[in-house]
């Protein structure tokens, strides 16, 4: 299996995770953003408008197959939606609450409540062993979490680096996992902790966004888009293209 991207520890695959896990050894740490199941364009080979009992069938097998590699917590961003329902069909060990600022831009729907804060579901393991076991620490940070929103950079829902940073910073890992890439910001937070990284992206275009955003060897953009990928910046702006199938 040939990465798409590999460079001092941090690694690349394109291609859809199911297929790509089971190749993949143990890592301490997966945190992942997968799709919200929000008609978001992330693009062809991605479908983020399926019933909620389908979005769960997709993601709960995954979500165990992650935990069946990781040696750590597995942690993975969802929407309010998708927290319920996933809730009600795999019960996670603990839930994070990413508090993010209110935003004004106009909505689709009737709801009164706008969206300010995020749930982040914990399953796999959630105990730091204690210092000389196993060598690995015990780790204690706290479940809500506040940072700014992320910058666009080429893809439509990314995460602030600063806030996969703390995460990072907070437990211990020498290997992450990120089966769900997007643009690669877990990998770059990683980078810059001098951590080794792993991401797997189905979607091309991100995968090339990702790869250029890590080459940066000299200027640190951070959320901010790199000068050659302006134009990719773009791609956020697309209608969405037509969903085929659910994956």
């Amino acid at each position: 299996m040939r990465p798409y991207y590999d460079h001092k520890g941090i690694k690349i695959y394109h291609g859809d995770c199911r297929d790509i896990l089971p190749h993949l050894g143990i890592v301490d740490l997966i945190l992942t953003d997968p799709p919200f199941n929000a008609n978001k364009k992330y693009g062809s080979g991605t479908n983020d408008l399926m019933s909620w009992p389908a979005y769960c069938e997709w993601l709960c097998p995954i979500i165990t197959q992650m935990e069946q590699m990781c040696s750590g917590p597995v942690m993975i961003f969802a929407s309010v939606n998708g927290m319920l329902e996933l809730c009600r069909i795999k019960r996670p060990k603990h839930i994070c609450v990413w508090d993010k600022p209110l935003s004004f831009a106009p909505r689709l729907g009737n709801s009164t409540f706008m969206p300010h804060w995020e749930p982040c579901l914990i399953y796999g393991n959630i105990y730091g062993n204690q210092r000389g076991e196993s060598g690995r620490q015990t780790y204690h940070i706290s479940d809500v979490w506040h940072n700014n929103p992320a910058e666009r950079n080429g893809h439509p829902c990314p995460k602030p680096l600063p806030l996969l940073k703390r995460i990072i910073r907070d437990i211990p890992a020498i290997l992450i996992l990120d089966p769900f890439m997007g643009s690669g910001t877990t990998l770059v937070a990683a980078k810059q902790l001098n951590s080794r990284a792993i991401g797997i992206e189905i979607e091309e275009r991100y995968c090339e966004i990702a790869a250029i955003r890590l080459s940066q060897e000299v200027l640190d953009f951070g959320d901010q888009l790199p000068p050659q990928l302006e134009q990719a910046d773009l791609y956020a702006d697309e209608e969405p293209l037509p969903i085929s199938g659910e994956p």
